[in-house]
């Protein structure tokens, strides 16, 4: 039960994430923005773990992961701590929120794809109907008519980013009886200051004090926090099943999305609706079968 309810209570935090960093784009380059997030879930994190051994006993803090664990860990730190929060960003400023927030779920398609051809999770004949009804609906919301390609790019590069956290997820599985803490320390100071630097290098600008403190503290909300929560999540679950209840965040931020921009939908997005909340619901019910 407490599984479940971490994976609810991370896809609440997840959920808020789509309109919130739509609205620091306007004031925050998008790399930076995904630096300060990174830098703000390590060290968040850090402090929180600080205070739970004792501020005087630092060395109590230990990263314990053997060369095999490493490399699960940079998989997780390139693809879910750079690759997916940069194209992500890059595609929210010509992509409506709550458009994007239901793009989003094709996350659980990706995560269960990866689950099962390169970890040999099993999957059902109602995940491939639910993987079926997600993508339909992720090709619905893909279209623009208006384009001479007849796709969104900016739609396309959403998906891309879910593609990258399906790898993440599943990377973060096979680490995930680790202590959670550390990882999302190392994890985050790692890809946090990594893009920073690039983006020190290439003279993007940062942004007022008010702006970066609101990133950073975000970032360790909920790429911090609410990433120890999934991860505690996976432990019991197995990535499929945790990613599923993960699947809930678009919904969620669809309907932050419409209380903060008061978006009216487009007439795709509610013909795709429907397909994305079958699909969705389907996956949710499927019961995870242990490796």
């Amino acid at each position: 039960m407490h599984a479940k309810l971490f994976a609810i209570i991370a896809a609440c935090l997840f959920g808020a994430t789509t309109p919130f960093s739509k609205l620091l784009l306007s004031q925050i380059h998008p790399l930076v923005l995904v630096g300060l997030f990174g830098l703000g879930s390590g060290a968040v994190m850090l402090i929180i773990r600080l205070l739970q051994v004792g501020l005087f006993h630092p060395e109590r803090i230990k990263v314990e992961l053997s060369k095999y664990y490493w490399l699960w860990l940079f998989g997780a730190m390139l693809t879910g701590g750079i690759l997916a929060p940069v194209v992500l960003v890059y595609s929210l400023p010509r992509t409506s929120a709550a458009t994007a927030s239901i793009l989003l779920n094709f996350e659980s398609v990706s995560t269960t794809l990866f689950a099962a051809y390169l970890f040999k999770e099993k999957i059902g004949p109602r995940i491939w109907l639910a993987i079926i009804l997600i993508t339909v609906a992720s090709i619905l919301l893909s279209v623009d008519w208006s384009s001479s390609w007849g796709i969104s790019l900016s739609a396309l590069g959403v998906l891309l980013s879910t593609v990258f956290w399906g790898l993440d997820n599943n990377f973060t599985r096979n680490i995930s009886m680790k202590d959670p803490y550390s990882i999302v320390i190392v994890r985050g100071l790692v890809s946090g200051s990594s893009v920073l630097c690039f983006s020190i290098i290439l003279g993007m600008p940062f942004p007022s004090s008010i702006y970066l403190v609101a990133a950073i503290m975000w970032g360790g909300l909920v790429y911090g926090i609410g990433l120890v929560l999934f991860i505690l999540a996976i432990r019991d679950l197995g990535a499929s099943r945790a990613s599923a209840l993960l699947g809930t965040a678009p919904f969620l931020g669809a309907l932050f999305s419409f209380f903060v921009f008061w978006e009216l939908p487009a007439m795709q997005f509610v013909i795709a609706l429907p397909f994305m909340v079958a699909g969705a619901y389907i996956l949710l019910k499927e019961k995870h079968i242990a490796l």
